[in-house]
């Protein structure tokens, strides 16, 4: 839920919502009975996690400080690493991304200290994405997953070419070549009344 209202843009200093971050200071993840806020062991839910405290104004630093621990040679993530994953996975990264790009504009204690090698790992993850087109197999140059051009709401911890691009929108990079083709999937999903399908719900 709190993932959610991020991505409305609810007033995170409102009455309520406070309640509810408060809330989860009781809460424990399944893995480990770790505290929420401490994060978890995979790095898309870290990721997702470190979105949703740095816009709640909750101090996600030690996530962060293992998530910048946790990449891969390849500049990304994969939640599969515990399962023998060596290079990164789509997914994880978006999640990763997103989070780091919050917590580079929360105004959090930590935050400018590690400024440098949060933006060094962000561009590590914008480079992996875009060296890819947004959607395809660096190997063989053909789609990586049929359900990247498949939009949908919320996106959870799921991989699309649309949220990339908002991604991108959101964290201020700058339009280039590489992500036109990914554009153009957007443009082509437009109905007859210049709006797009909810294709997939999870």
């Amino acid at each position: 839920t709190l993932a959610l209202l991020r991505r409305l843009g609810v007033d995170p200093s409102d009455p309520v919502v406070q309640r509810a971050i408060e809330a989860t200071r009781a809460v424990r993840w399944e893995y480990g009975d770790v505290p929420f806020w401490d994060g978890e062991v995979e790095p898309c839910i870290n990721g997702q996690t470190v979105a949703i405290g740095a816009y709640f104004g909750v101090g996600v630093t030690p996530i962060v400080d293992r998530l910048l621990g946790e990449r891969l040679d390849d500049g990304g993530w994969n939640c599969e690493v515990e399962n023998g994953a060596t290079v990164s996975s789509f997914h994880t990264i978006i999640n990763v991304a997103e989070g780091l790009a919050q917590y580079l504009g929360s105004g959090l204690p930590g935050v400018e200290e590690r400024r440098r090698a949060v933006e060094l790992a962000l561009a590590g993850a914008h480079e992996y994405l875009l060296s890819r087109r947004l959607m395809v197999r660096l190997s063989r140059g053909q789609l990586a997953h049929e359900s990247f051009t498949s939009f949908r709401f919320p996106p959870q911890w799921y991989y699309d070419v649309l949220r990339a691009l908002d991604h991108f929108r959101s964290a201020g990079v700058a339009p280039e070549a590489r992500m036109s083709d990914a554009i153009t999937v957007v443009r082509s999903k437009a109905d007859a009344e210049g709006r797009w399908p909810l294709e997939r719900v999870h």
